[in-house]
């Protein structure tokens, strides 16, 4: 699942990068700025199969943070929250304007007001400024409105406006069979590409010939001696390159915008069209100043034009038309080259029935996109963590850690337009890629206990909290991950194993069920925070009493969760085909990420 993640996260970043330079928005972003957390990085995301809730038991969710600039002022510009040390206002001064500008994508280099949040006389950074421009330059769903193989959704930003992330996510794949007999979409694809094979084989071979004929018309423009040859000769090159220029957007109209256009719904024909006209005025420009008699050039003025046009293509032009041609050929040919990898490789049309198998179970493949800030320094109200008695991990690993930084992502908790609430997700995953595989297989079904029993639960509570969007906030899996963290810090490694499991995961459940007795569960970065403060007592009582009933009785437990480990059989016999594909897509996706940067360049 992990490597699955991975293969999103490159994907997704390219897609990013693509859709900035499709709109012509910010340029500082680059594929490092995209990078994964959560269940998926942790290792952990097959425990949403056992949620109750149908939808979240179907999903695939991949968690992205996009930083938009490190964050190097001095820490006393951020104030923290005192009721809720994990959330932060950040005052705004000349160094942050600096960053800001130097790092983001405002008109001019002067940040927008928006950008900006006045409080009690002081300027703030507005955290919903910065979901605002993702989500400006992110594509919008109804780019992909025409795409016919799947369904596109994205989240409204206004919508849960006190939520860190923006979510988009690919719906209802479709698998039908259709008229010539393909039976997945990427089949239909592949036979799509196909019928575009022969346009591509034509177009190299009547390019071929047409570049060798204008390398003859030039060399003959060299030999000619007399203005009114070099003026015909000059003319003949450059009507055959305006016939060159028409070929090879044509042709990349025919093969590549159709294939982009059928494939995922968007038109390229404004962006294909651009360097076409650029090119065909140029080529305008000399015909028409080239078209002259040989009594024309007996008027010294004409025949002074007409000499530049003529040094202009023998020097400069002569070169620089070809070159363009040849990369712009150089896209089609790559199109073609894919085609033919397809036909080498029909293994990425053909669906393993494991894998049919697990497309029966995930329905949904969603990504929560998380605009953020770097920090590039350890937070003081943080400092405890680096510093309290532990038994794992040692203090080296602790400082490497720390020494990463955090991030700042917008979340509303108090005042929505200038809160920001600190994220450990890099400093968490740190951690859990440090756990053993017994840890990772305990934490799993603890987890998977989470989200059948207790998360549950919290239907029908309502918050009091005028920034909660429902309930369910409650008994966030975060609850689950912290108590993990607090247990395999206060445990030696050597305590998890494989024949220890039943007690590491007791252990794990007890920790739960006395943080709910005591209404105190301490964050495990920011200690000063209580995740458990204000959650109703009725609703703790209901944790408690269900731990009691998950640890008295396992067969009854056991019986429950039958079919849930039928998925997860599913999934984990998948993994090998998986796995395959993650190669097959990678290679595909280099060849397909080249190619849309060419088009949208």
């Amino acid at each position: 699942m992990r490597d699955v993640g991975y293969v999103i996260q490159k994907c997704t970043a390219k897609a990013l990068v693509a859709a900035v330079a499709f709109t012509h928005e910010r340029k500082s972003w680059s594929e490092d700025s995209l990078f994964m957390t959560g269940s998926v990085r942790e290792g952990a995301s097959m425990a949403r199969l056992f949620s109750s809730d149908q939808y979240t038991s179907k999903e695939f969710e991949v968690d992205m943070m996009l930083t938009f600039f490190e964050f190097t002022a001095d820490e006393s510009l951020i104030h923290y929250v005192e009721k809720n040390q994990v959330f932060a206002h950040v005052e705004v001064d000349s160094s942050i304007l600096t960053q800001i500008r130097l790092r983001s994508d405002f008109d001019d280099n002067v940040p927008d007001e928006t950008a900006m949040s006045r409080h009690e006389g002081r300027v703030f950074l507005n955290s919903k400024h910065f979901k605002n421009r993702f989500d400006a330059v992110r594509p919008s769903s109804s780019v992909f409105d025409n795409n016919p193989f799947y369904r596109f959704f994205v989240t409204d930003g206004d919508c849960a406006s006190g939520s860190a992330s923006i979510t988009s996510w690919v719906d209802g794949l479709v698998d039908a069979e259709d008229d010539i007999g393909c039976a997945n979409s990427s089949a239909q694809l592949f036979q799509l590409a196909l019928q575009l094979k022969p346009c591509c084989d034509r177009f190299e071979a009547t390019l071929k010939e047409m570049l060798a004929r204008l390398s003859v018309l030039h060399q003959q423009l060299t030999n000619s001696t007399s203005l009114h040859n070099k003026t015909t000769k000059a003319l003949e090159w450059a009507k055959t390159c305006m016939k060159i220029n028409d070929l090879i957007f044509d042709c990349r109209q025919a093969t590549l915008c159709t294939f982009v256009n059928k494939s995922v719904g968007i038109d390229l024909d404004t962006i294909n069209d651009r360097p076409r006209e650029r090119i065909k005025g140029k080529l305008e420009e000399y015909v028409s100043r080239l078209t002259v008699t040989e009594n024309d050039l007996s008027d010294a003025v004409v025949a002074s034009s007409v000499c530049r046009i003529l040094d202009d293509i023998e020097n400069v032009t002569s070169q620089e038309f070809p070159r363009t041609f040849q990369q712009l050929a150089c896209d089609v040919s790559m199109f073609s080259k894919l085609i033919s990898f397809g036909q080498k490789n029909p293994q990425l049309c053909q669906t393993p029935t494991s894998l049919e198998q697990l497309s029966a179970i995930i329905k949904r493949y969603s990504i929560d996109y998380v605009p953020c800030i770097k920090l590039m320094f350890w937070p003081s109200v943080a400092a405890e963590w680096k510093t309290r008695d532990r038994l794992w991990p040692n203090q080296s690993v602790i400082e490497e850690i720390a020494s990463k930084g955090i991030h700042l992502v917008g979340k509303a908790f108090c005042h929505e337009e200038m809160d920001w609430r600190l994220s450990f997700s890099v400093a968490e995953i740190e951690l859990a890629t440090r756990w053993s595989a017994a840890q990772h297989f305990v934490y799993f079904v603890f987890k998977s206990l989470f989200y059948k029993f207790i998360k549950p639960l919290s239907v029908g509570f309502t918050s009091e909290d005028s920034c909660a969007a429902d309930g369910k906030k409650y008994l966030s899996s975060y609850l689950a991950k912290t108590v993990m963290m607090w247990t395999s810090e206060s445990c030696d490694q050597s305590w998890w194993t494989e024949d220890n499991a039943d007690e590491c995961l007791t252990v794990l459940l007890l920790a739960l069920q006395s943080a709910f007795e005591t209404r105190t569960l301490h964050h495990y970065f920011v200690c000063s925070v209580n995740l458990l403060e204000a959650h109703p007592d009725d609703l703790a009582s209901r944790v408690i009493d269900t731990v009691d009933y998950i640890l008295s009785q396992p067969t009854a437990v056991n019986e429950q969760l039958a079919n849930h480990f039928e998925k997860t059989e599913i999934v984990l016999n998948a993994m090998p085909e998986e796995a395959k594909s993650v190669r097959d897509i990678s290679v595909f996706l280099n060849v397909m990420s080249s190619l849309f940067t060419t088009l949208t360049n």
